[in-house]
């Protein structure tokens, strides 16, 4: 709860914090020279993102492109960065093989995000995926204040229920929730119920007889579109309520009485911009910012790119450490399922069109963006991944009588060095795929392999009899190939593929553009 505010001490520095309480500070923040106005940026359902994989075609999002903007946007006035949730994990829930990687990459984007300025956070559902005890150590750590009004005392999370800035002659008090049913049991009994503690929080904020036209409350909530909506309604005094967790593409405010919500996407695709004049008597606005691929450059010297080369380079290494466990305790199969190897001994024409195809070489796209041991990109990237009759690891992912460790390491540094000057397999002409599929082929002969699993090949799409060709099928049937395609080719993924609603956002599958895709990508017919 707010105590009776005392200016302690007058900042120069926007950046240093006045304690006041256990639960609430004040800070008095210079605005800008020549500003009119400061800026609330945020994010949210960044899903422990760091940069765009190099599957989309028009890629957004990337901490060094966020840098570019916060930079930007910096120029002009004071900005206060908040992110309210689902910040750090993919998932509500982490698979055990990937526990280490990903609480790897929730530890370095933590420190990445103190970087950028993060100032506020409210965490999310999926902020909770490795536990309470390693959110308590986090927030324990960390330059940025968890900011939650309906925590209850058992929380052991290091956090405020409230915070006031004053900038200019601006008070700008920020509040935060999580909604309890969006958590597990064990974590839901943690929260009170959030209207409960708003009404709490607010009747403090009344008592403090602040001048109402130079406050200005933000409640920073992890509660969905709906359930914001009601407390829009039930707190009107409430000036902007920036959301979360439903992912919502909001261009403009949506508007419960004059309490405005907004919500800007996910992954850091794109970002929300909240300016707040320091004249009364205009009214603030919003805007998103597409955080294009160029950003970067925005930011002279940007921190971000050489944070995140060494980011990469050290994931690999604890990805291949989750890799080589796997291979231990893979269970094989004798027969495995055939690869593009076998069917090419008979299918010569549909394997010499395949070639041409970005699918014959979808491997080199993790290779190029150092994800090759990234288990949540492999699987649509090669065949067979994690089944006994595939391969348990990227270590197994080709297979030959021939293939000691030794002579494991001459054959990817044949494959790569035919790859090295390809800086993107989509940008590559067909004629060119051709050349390197073959290139790839051969080095295959040249080291006896019997299974390459890697990229996207013949039994992605059909679904031969194990025996094939002594035992045939009595009558081809057509397949509707889409439902394959779209396991990766997902809105995310491909939104190209997908319909746009009102708002612009990929939302049920394109059809027409669908089969069209798969007539230009389907083999010549025997």
């Amino acid at each position: 709860m707010l105590k009776a505010i005392t200016l302690l001490v007058f900042l120069v520095s926007c950046s240093r914090l006045v304690e006041l309480a256990d639960d609430s500070y004040y800070e008095k923040v210079n605005p800008k020279n020549g500003a009119d106005h400061f800026k609330v940026v945020f994010s949210h359902n960044i899903n422990g993102e760091t940069h765009p994989c190099g599957c989309r075609k028009f890629p957004l999002g990337g901490l060094p492109q966020a840098a570019g903007y916060l930079y930007e946007a910096a120029q002009d006035s004071n900005i206060i960065y908040v992110d309210t949730g689902d910040m750090l994990f993919p998932s509500t829930t982490i698979p055990s093989t990937l526990n280490d990687s990903v609480k790897f990459t929730a530890d370095k984007l933590a420190k990445a995000q103190e970087m950028q300025g993060l100032k506020y956070f409210v965490p999310g559902d999926q902020d909770f995926a490795l536990g309470v005890n390693y959110l308590a150590e986090l927030s324990k750590r960390s330059k940025f204040s968890f900011v939650i009004s309906n925590a209850k005392k058992e929380l052991p999370l290091k956090h405020k229920e409230d915070v006031v800035n004053k900038i200019g002659d601006v008070n700008l008090v920020m509040l935060g929730v999580v909604e309890p049913s969006l958590l597990k049991p064990e974590d839901s009994k943690l929260f009170h119920d959030a209207q409960s503690a708003l009404k709490k929080s607010l009747k403090a904020i009344a008592e403090l007889k602040l001048d109402k036209d130079k406050t200005k409350i933000i409640l920073l909530s992890h509660s969905g579109m709906s359930r914001d909506k009601l407390l829009a309604k039930k707190f009107p005094e409430i000036d902007w309520i920036i959301g979360s967790h439903s992912q919502a593409y909001l261009k403009e405010p949506e508007t419960v009485g004059d309490v405005k919500i907004v919500q800007a996407l996910s992954r850091n695709h794109y970002m929300g911009e909240i300016k707040i004049p320091f004249n009364k008597k205009k009214d603030g606005s919003y805007k998103l910012v597409g955080i294009a691929e160029d950003f970067e450059k925005k930011k002279p010297e940007n921190p971000m790119i050489a944070w995140l080369a060494k980011y990469k380079s050290e994931l690999e290494a604890v990805q291949a450490a989750e890799q080589k466990r796997l291979m231990a305790n893979a269970s094989d199969s004798d027969l495995k399922t055939p690869t593009y190897i076998s069917c090419s001994e008979c299918h010569t024409k549909q394997t010499e069109f395949w070639q041409t195809t970005a699918h014959s070489l979808a491997w080199q796209t993790l290779e190029k963006a150092q994800a090759a041991n990234n288990s949540q990109c492999i699987e649509c990237h090669s065949l067979g991944f994690g089944k006994p009759e595939g391969f348990p690891s990227t270590e197994a992912i080709v297979q030959g009588p021939q293939l000691s460790d030794e002579r494991m390491d001459q054959y990817w540094e044949e494959v790569n060095k035919v790859f090295k000057d390809v800086h993107s397999i989509r940008e590559t002409s067909p004629s060119k795929r051709s050349e390197l599929a073959k290139k790839w082929k051969k080095i295959d002969k040249n080291h006896a392999v019997e299974s390459n699993f890697a990229n996207v090949q013949c039994m992605h799409c059909h679904n031969q009899h194990p025996e094939h060709p002594f035992q045939m099928e009595d009558k081809v049937v057509q397949k509707d190939y889409s439902n394959n395609c779209i396991k990766c080719h997902t809105a995310d993924q491909s939104p190209e593929w997908y319909l746009k609603g009102s708002n612009g956002l990929a939302t049920t599958l394109n059809k027409k553009y669908v089969d069209q895709k798969i007539k230009e990508l389907s083999c010549p017919k025997m």
